[in-house]
């Protein structure tokens, strides 16, 4: 239970350092489908998986620390999608500072102990990631400044797959860039996927469909271009 438990909560902490919030938000999504519910305690029926609410604590807790979310909004410049994704991110603030998963927990001796020990092994391996991770880790400064841009992009009908200031200035995209600019993008109407009588919106469907078309051209590019940049470096040595 414990070695479960690790593995899957810092796995959830890695994925946040490299890929920031779009871990937070594709990890709540997936939670809110599981008929089993957020607070499922770990035992032999969930092969012993710790609680959706308590993976999404650690990696919101992650995502604030790295100072990824709240989205800035003078630094942001897009209205609507600082104000959606914020919202999001209070939202899951509000999921997480509730612990009906830690009483669930509670009242299994064993799962009790098991899970004190990670909470105080969960501090010294994200400072051991952070000394590993340095160069690959997700920052504010790097990760703000194209992603308005690349959703813009898709709002165009065109992959995010670089930023193009002009047709002289053109920096290729890269796979985190890509993700949060899809999620970013996604937050900003998803909202609006059912009508007022309850029905799916089959404008926002299909708004769905080319956004994930459009993001999945984009990885396929940026891997392309990845693999071209670095065969013509080598043919030029």
């Amino acid at each position: 239970m414990w070695e479960k438990g690790l593995e899957e909560i810092l796995s959830d902490i890695l994925g946040c350092f490299l890929f920031g919030p779009a871990i937070l938000f594709s990890t709540l999504e997936i939670a809110l489908q599981d008929l089993d519910g957020l607070d499922k305690a770990p035992d032999g029926n969930n092969n012993l998986y710790p609680p959706w609410r308590m993976r999404l604590r650690n990696i919101f807790q992650t995502v604030k620390e790295l100072g990824l979310l709240p989205l800035p909004e003078d630094k942001f410049g897009m209205k609507k999608v600082v104000s959606n994704v914020n919202q999001r991110f209070k939202l899951i603030e509000n999921m997480v500072n509730k612990t009906p998963d830690k009483e669930g927990i509670e009242k299994d001796e064993i799962a009790k102990i098991a899970y004190e020990e990670i909470e105080k092994d969960i501090p010294v391996a994200k400072q051991i990631f952070k000394e590993e991770l340095k160069s690959l880790l997700v920052k504010p400064s790097d990760f703000y400044e194209h992603l308005p841009h690349l959703i813009e992009r898709i709002d165009f009908g065109i992959p995010p797959n670089a930023f193009e200031k002009s047709i002289y200035e053109r920096k290729q995209s890269t796979l985190v860039e890509i993700i949060n600019a899809a999620w970013f993008h996604k937050l900003a109407w998803e909202d609006h996927l059912l009508k007022e009588d309850g029905n799916f919106n089959s404008e926002i469907i299909e708004k769905r469909s080319r956004m994930n078309r459009l993001t999945l051209k984009a990885l396929e590019y940026s891997d392309i271009e990845t693999d071209y940049i670095n065969e013509t470096k080598t043919l030029k040595k």
